[in-house]
């Protein structure tokens, strides 16, 4: 336990010191990263203390840029070795190259525009930015259901989102028809209801499908269907006739689909015969909105704009 033969540290002042060392480190540092043993393997007390100067100044630097957690330690891609090798002439010019791209950059910046997020690659946010501005482009051009929107969370936005997606047979359906303007004089005082429409449109299919064949005379049951949705319609039984009648109840089915879910949204009970036309448009709005919310719900890099862009939907901004 005492001194070595060479004169050195005894063991108990060797473990002295590796505490004090120890102590002192965990008193200044919010965390410590392991050290290699080996590293130190062969070292002497007496090494230590001669580059006592050095170890701290280098311990210091690294407590300093956080070295622990930097994420630069392991970017820079050279060694210390293949550093000190590099004229640094050429060091220079390259660090002054990137201050004045660094300086560029940050001339750009402006209080409105939000930080970007440390954890996401810069490419990607720089396109969710992208998306974000061309869907606040088409959304900003809806103030009349905005209000809707701006209050719905995160869960509210995605069942919404579901739902639009459930009807879009329905949806694409209001792009290219329209109701039929003689038909639907016929049953304005009258629309008929959900289960009506699906029964008169299952007539019609089954008889059209062999309405143009040499043996259709022989389908009584589905001419006599046919003829039951045709007649309050003021139609003949035919098979043009037919097509009509079903293009116009299908299409009347999707409105009135579409309408439901467009109630439910704006918390109204609508009658009557829908407007095709106003129902499309109205339909296109919500689902911009939509979109645009559910894009940045579900982009980790624009999810703190959310206020910003409920603020711009508001139209107290832009």
């Amino acid at each position: 336990m005492g001194e070595t033969a060479s004169g050195g540290d005894s063991i108990s002042e060797l473990v002295g010191k590796w505490l004090g060392a120890t102590l002192a480190c965990l008193s200044r540092t919010p965390a410590l990263v392991p050290l290699d043993a080996g590293l130190l393997r062969g070292a002497t007390a007496e090494e230590y203390e001669s580059r006592t100067i050095e170890i701290r100044s280098l311990l210091k630097h690294a407590a300093a840029c956080g070295y622990w957690a930097n994420p630069w330690a392991e970017a820079i891609g050279v060694t210390l070795q293949a550093f000190l090798a590099m004229p640094m002439e050429g060091v220079r010019a390259r660090l002054g190259s990137a201050m004045a791209a660094g300086r560029a950059c940050d001339a750009t910046g402006h209080a409105s525009i939000a930080a970007f997020v440390v954890q996401e690659p810069l490419a990607s946010q720089a396109q969710d930015r992208e998306r974000l501005l061309e869907a606040l482009e088409r959304a900003k051009g809806h103030a009349a259901v905005a209000g809707v929107w701006i209050a719905k969370d995160g869960e509210g936005v995605r069942r919404a989102s579901k739902l639009m997606a459930e009807i879009r047979a329905h949806l694409e359906r209001l792009k290219d028809g329209t109701l039929d303007p003689e038909l639907a004089l016929v049953v304005r005082e009258r629309p008929p209801g959900a289960a009506e429409l699906a029964a008169s449109i299952t007539a019609l299919e089954g008889y059209l499908a062999v309405a143009r064949a040499w043996h259709s005379f022989v389908h009584l049951g589905k001419r006599g269907a046919a003829k039951k949705v045709l007649g309050p319609l003021g139609l003949a039984l035919s098979p043009e006739a037919a097509e009509r009648a079903r293009d116009f109840l299908s299409t009347l089915r999707s409105a009135l689909v579409v309408r439901s879910v467009l109630d439910q949204f704006e918390g109204r009970a609508s009658t009557g015969l829908p407007d095709v036309t106003e129902l499309g448009r109205s339909a296109g709005a919500h689902g911009d909105l939509i979109r645009l919310l559910q894009l940045v719900e579900e982009a980790p890099s624009l999810r703190a704009m959310r206020d910003d862009v409920v603020r711009v939907l508001g139209g107290k901004g832009g």
